[in-house]
């Protein structure tokens, strides 16, 4: 091989396997019922502030229609990857940052994210499921919650 050619080709290489921003995707959500699903995780036992919408857009405070990629959906008789970032960043999370070491894992409904407002949603808990799971128990669902689990 040219010297020429294979020095820019390793530091090329190097570079793009670097640049990679390592994703968790252990965590799965399997949806067993007969309808769309949708799925959001929190360190703590409240929905997380952000909100999200089937349809991609919510209502800001300021009345305003903002645009929201929404990607949680779950199809009936299909599984979902829930990624975080970074190697084993699902443990780091559980252990550094979830109350009581646990991870707070929400179903919610199309239904009630079409038609109430995210603060009602939030202040009300009005999601279908709220799964407290420690590392432990998910490592015994072999990483997989499935709703509704039985």
């Amino acid at each position: 091989m040219n010297n020429n050619f294979s020095i820019p080709f390793l530091i090329s290489l190097l570079l793009f396997i670097t640049a990679c921003d390592p994703a968790d995707s252990r965590l799965k959500v399997r949806n067993e019922s007969q309808l769309p699903i949708y799925v959001t995780y929190s360190s703590d036992t409240i929905l997380p502030s952000d909100p999200f919408c089937p349809k991609g857009y919510y209502l800001n405070g300021k009345d305003t229609i903002t645009y929201f990629n929404c990607d949680d959906r779950v199809d009936p008789d299909s599984t979902k990857t829930i990624f975080i970032r970074t190697f084993k960043a699902w443990e780091k999370f559980i252990k550094n940052q979830c109350k009581d070491n646990k991870l707070k894992v929400f179903i919610l409904s199309e239904q009630v994210l079409n038609e109430i407002p995210w603060d009602s949603i939030r202040n009300n808990n009005l999601y279908l499921k709220r799964y407290d799971l420690s590392l432990d128990s998910i490592i015994k669902l072999h990483w997989i919650i499935t709703y509704p689990m039985n």
